[in-house]
């Protein structure tokens, strides 16, 4: 009958057990202390954790870090690994009969492992600094590319603002040329003919003389007068219409019911007021401007009522007033001759009469319709045709934009 069976108790298998147990331990901390260590971005801290951890692993195990290199070891210091990070040097020490080579194996590819990690958090801040760098510069090259498109839109607003006015300019003086040229054919034209009149009765003058055909002179005489009187009244009419715009005088706040009375009392005298009566609204806006243009234009509007403005008993009816729709306006109103449509634009050109037979020699109209203009407004006529009476319309400036600020004795 065999022995019992008895324990197998050997002091080696004992210490190769327990060399096992502790290289298993280390092997398992170092894993998860590493995989620890790459989730962290701070050097300082992964060196600090690093060495406390390592510092527990073996009795007599020392992990020193110096920025200088390391004092070579002496005596029974034994040192295991050394690696040079952007840091300094990191030195793992221990006594040679406290540490196995499976051990110190672990913990030199510990060494290495940790160099790879501060390593790759050193290449990831220098890819950091370079994003930030280059965010920095595409920032800046961004601002200086807005800053050059802005610069270039202006220019291009600038340009094309240019462009715009340099074509109404051209516009404008192909205008201005035509207008002139219109302008010098009428008044050559109808300067010619106070002269053939002046040139014509001379002539018969001296027939008169070397004839003495003394009772005639006075006749011919009275025609060169008369046409001489035309010619001058041309000259100066066409001298005013040219000063329109060109020849500014002050401008200034316009009451304008008082500046319309005045006008009225400027025909008193030469009109029969028995035959001529005025209706006139109680309030007006104030007009901003010259105060010789804007008489003008109501003198010349006025006259003209008065002239075409007789009814069938030879009465005159003049109202002048103000309508605010659908824009603000000013009007002169009669209800004489009428004016057929045809004519609504025609008569404002220069030398333009409806009727020859009465006096006047056609400027008035044109000069009123220039001075309008120069003050941005407009003017039209409204009528139905021959004996419906004329009404003639037009916007003045109710503020002044052409000085650019209201007076203070307005505001107050």
């Amino acid at each position: 009958m065999s022995e019992p069976f008895k324990s197998f108790e050997d002091p080696i298998f004992d210490a190769f057990s327990k060399d096992t147990e502790v290289l298993n331990r280390v092997a398992h901390d170092l894993f998860l202390l590493m995989i620890n260590l790459t989730q962290i971005r701070d050097d300082a801290l992964i060196l600090k954790i690093f060495s406390q951890a390592v510092d527990g692993f073996v009795e007599g195990l020392k992990v020193t870090y110096s920025k200088f290199d390391p004092v070579e070891p002496h005596g029974r210091v034994y040192e295991i690994a050394t690696m040079k990070s952007h840091y300094g040097w990191l030195a793992v020490q221990c006594p040679p009969s406290r540490l196995s080579d499976e051990i110190e194996s672990l913990i030199q590819n510990a060494i290495g492992m940790l160099a790879v990690i501060l390593e790759r958090n050193y290449q990831n801040r220098l890819l950091e600094n370079d994003k930030v760098h280059l965010e920095s510069l595409v920032q800046e090259r961004t601002r200086e590319l807005e800053d050059r498109n802005v610069l270039l839109k202006q220019e291009i607003e600038h340009r094309q603002r240019y462009e715009t006015e340099r074509e109404k300019m051209v516009l404008k003086l192909e205008q201005q040329n035509a207008e002139l040229e219109e302008f010098i054919y009428t008044v050559s034209h109808e300067m010619k003919s106070p002269l053939i009149t002046i040139r014509g009765h001379l002539g018969l003058l001296l027939e008169y003389l070397k004839n003495q055909e003394l009772d005639k002179i006075d006749g011919a005489m009275q025609f060169v007068v008369e046409a001489t009187d035309r010619m001058d009244a041309l000259l100066h009419e066409i001298l005013e219409l040219s000063r329109i715009g060109r020849k500014v005088t002050p401008f200034e706040w316009l009451d304008m019911r008082e500046l319309i009375q005045n006008v009225i009392l400027s025909f008193k005298d030469s009109c029969d007021q028995e035959f001529i009566q005025f209706k006139l609204d109680q309030e007006f806006p104030g007009v901003y401007a010259e105060r010789k243009r804007i008489v003008k234009v109501f003198q010349n509007l006025v006259e003209n009522a008065i002239k075409y403005g007789k009814d069938e008993d030879g009465k005159v009816f003049i109202e002048i007033g103000i309508e605010k729709k659908p824009e603000l306006y000013f009007y002169i109103k009669d209800y004489g001759s009428g004016i057929v449509p045809q004519y609504h634009e025609r008569i404002f050109k220069l030398f333009e009469q409806l009727n020859p037979e009465i006096p006047g020699i056609g400027v008035g109209l044109t000069m009123v319709r220039r001075i309008v203009q120069f003050y941005g407004g407009r003017i039209w006529t409204e009528s139905d045709g021959a004996g419906s009476g004329a009404c003639f319309c037009f916007t003045l400036p109710l503020t002044n934009e052409i000085s650019g600020s209201v007076p203070d004795s307005f505001n107050e």
